[in-house]
């Protein structure tokens, strides 16, 4: 091998042999050639071996290094000496050189090359992620075109909604018979039907997997042809598992459990739609509210409550988009009071006292007893949260 890592091929001379131009020659001028590719293309084919990236280069050298070019610079008969700074980068861009055939071609207006298709960039992008350019001398009315502006991917959409033949085409294929463009009386463009066939490419800009939906979003519009829902694709799935577990927790639930059960699937399950599962059970989640106030109060007591519980969990409706929030409700009662099936403080307390009545002597003796021992000791918690009725309950229970 060379320094510049190619072979040195050796070449011995085993005599002289005739050429068929009537001279003579021997094996040391003969190149490396491969006799099945000079039969098979009739031309002259040179065989090297590669073993370096140089070798690759060279060969690439000639067919992206475009026009050839020369530097020329005149100078007096008298600046023999003149010392001639070269500047690569200028000389470069400045300089070319047309040869005779090639200026001809320009000169009469001939076609350098051709082109067999041309190449559209899809843009992959969602609805609240687009990328808008306003000027800096931009007023109201030029922002409100950029915002109501359609993307190429959202007037994807809108072209399956009003042509049902758009449909039989991926993203992709749609530039094949469509055009991008504006049409009459309208300020934005829009997809419409390809008058002359032309050879288009529509190639979609690439989605690092890191942007997981936009990546997968991507992976359907290659594959999937028209805007098809992903519901009815199979590809996501719907609300029905936990439509069926709220409504077979109505069969033995009670209220206040069922709106617990609400919660948790909020939390945990990500349903598609939550606030189509308020409004299906929302009659039966305020059932007990209802028994003392008007059905839209019971409704409203209910979602309060469902409020609390997600923000004892460190969650909020504000999470939820689709949920109804709170300030965007006109609820008139704020109050939460008790739904009926969790007992308060006070009236664990008047329980108590009925039940402390029904108690013979001794059994009285006794709970005075272990009540003082608790108040002596301190049970710990604040005033007027039940610590005495909770004493109470557990001795008449285990009693």
């Amino acid at each position: 091998m060379d320094e510049n890592e190619y072979p040195t091929i050796v070449r011995r001379n085993r005599g002289v042999y005739n050429r068929l131009d009537g001279g003579t020659t021997d094996n040391q001028y003969a190149l490396s050639h491969n006799d099945g590719l000079l039969q098979l293309f009739n031309c002259h084919i040179n065989v090297e071996e590669a073993s370096s990236i140089k070798s690759v280069k060279y060969s690439y050298k000639y067919i992206y290094e475009g026009h050839d070019a020369a530097t020329v610079v005149f100078t007096e008969n008298d600046c023999d000496q003149r010392v001639i700074h070269h500047a690569v980068i200028r000389n470069f861009i400045e300089t070319r050189y047309f040869s005779p055939v090639e200026a001809c071609d320009r000169i009469y207006g001939r076609p350098l090359q051709n082109k067999i298709h041309s190449i559209i960039r899809l843009l992959v992008d969602f609805y609240i992620q687009q990328t808008f350019t306003i000027s800096d001398e931009g007023n109201e009315d030029s922002i409100r075109t950029a915002l109501e502006k359609l993307t190429m991917l959202l007037a994807y959409f809108a072209l399956n909604q009003r042509d049902h033949k758009a449909r039989d085409f991926t993203y992709a294929e749609i530039p094949s018979h469509y055009v991008f463009k504006k049409e009459a009386n309208v300020d934005t463009s829009n997809w419409v039907i390809r008058k002359a066939q032309f050879n288009v490419i529509g190639k979609m800009y690439p989605t690092s997997p890191n942007q997981v939906e936009l990546f997968h979003l991507r992976l359907l519009l290659i594959t999937v042809k028209g805007a098809s829902a992903c519901l009815a694709l199979g590809v996501i799935e719907d609300d029905t598992e936990w439509n069926r577990a709220i409504a077979e927790g109505e069969v033995w639930m009670m209220p206040y459990q069922l709106r617990h059960l609400l919660v948790r699937i909020l939390i945990y399950c990500h349903p598609n739609n939550p606030e189509v599962l308020w409004n299906n059970f929302k009659d039966s989640m305020s059932q007990n509210f209802h028994r003392n106030c008007t059905l839209m109060e019971a409704h409203q007591r209910a979602y309060i409550e469902i409020n609390t519980y997600l923000l004892r969990e460190r969650y909020d409706l504000s999470y939820l988009l689709k949920m109804p929030q709170i300030n965007e409700l006109n609820i008139t009662i704020y109050d939460q009071t008790n739904d009926g099936d969790e007992v308060s403080a006070y009236q664990h307390e008047e329980i108590d006292k009925r039940q402390y009545k029904k108690l013979n002597l001794r059994q009285k003796d006794i709970i005075d007893k272990i009540l003082n021992f608790v108040m002596i000791n301190e049970l710990m918690g604040q005033v007027g949260q039940g610590k005495s009725s909770f004493t109470l309950h557990c001795i008449i229970c285990y009693k």
